[in-house]
Parts: C-alpha cells; sequence; structure tokens
C-alpha cells in the first residue's frame, strides 16, 4: 500500500517553488514524503489516509526538503558560503596547533561578526511520537 503524500503540488509552487518539470516535482514530494514517513514510523497515516490531528510543521518540514531536493539535487554547497575555520581555529588558546573541546567551550560561536561565518543549511531531525 502507497503512503499518502504529505504535499501536492500546487502547495509547492505555491512556496515559490519552480514546478515546471511536473514529473520531478511529484518525484521530490513522493520522496519527501516517504522520508518522513518512515522517519516518523508514519505516525500521521490513519486508515491509509493523513491523520486530520497532524501538525502543520509536518507539511512545512516536507515543503523545506522539497525545495532543497529541487533547487539543490546534488546537495552542493552555496559558492557564496563562508568558511568558519578562523572561529575555530582562533580558539587555540595555547597556540599549539590543537583545537580542544575545553578551548573550543569558551569561544562563543553565537556571536561571530556574520562576515565571519555562513547561516548553514542546519541539521533535521524526525520523530515519531508515542
Amino acid at each position: 500500500m502507497a503512503l499518502p503524500v504529505l504535499v501536492d503540488i500546487e502547495g509547492v509552487a505555491a512556496r515559490g517553488v519552480d514546478v515546471s518539470d511536473g514529473a520531478r516535482a511529484r518525484a521530490a514530494i513522493v520522496d519527501a514524503s516517504a522520508l518522513i514517513h518512515h522517519a516518523t514510523s508514519n505516525r500521521w497515516v490513519l486508515d491509509g489516509a493523513l491523520d486530520p490531528a497532524m501538525p502543520p510543521v509536518v507539511q512545512t518540514v516536507a515543503y523545506k526538503v522539497i525545495r532543497r531536493a529541487l533547487a539543490n539535487p546534488d546537495d552542493l554547497q552555496s559558492e557564496t558560503a563562508r568558511l568558519r575555520f578562523d572561529a575555530i581555529a582562533a580558539a587555540d588558546a595555547d597556540r599549539d596547533g590543537t583545537v580542544t573541546l575545553e578551548e573550543l567551550a569558551l569561544v562563543d560561536l553565537t556571536a561571530l561578526p556574520s562576515t565571519q561565518y555562513g547561516r548553514g543549511a542546519g541539521v533535521l531531525r524526525l520523530r515519531g511520537g508515542g
């Protein structure tokens, strides 16, 4: 039995994603939905349909996954991404060429100037409840 997709192509397009290659867009929708269903142990499937109690954030995550899959299928890094090495290397307080966890803990990486780091994609982990 195929699990229901979490979003539709119209919703993807409404969020500014290019869906001109309909087959590719539909494949991304199916893939993202399957990934989320798997990661959450099909928590939001009830009698073969989406559970009405599914929180909206599940669809938001699906849209983000689909956008990334269509815009960056090879998972390439941005050419304008900034390297973060300088901030971490500067944590080497004793200048022995090794940054220890203790030295790194003394550096507030959240207070770095925006010219010293990039935004990054972050990591998202999904868990089914229960």
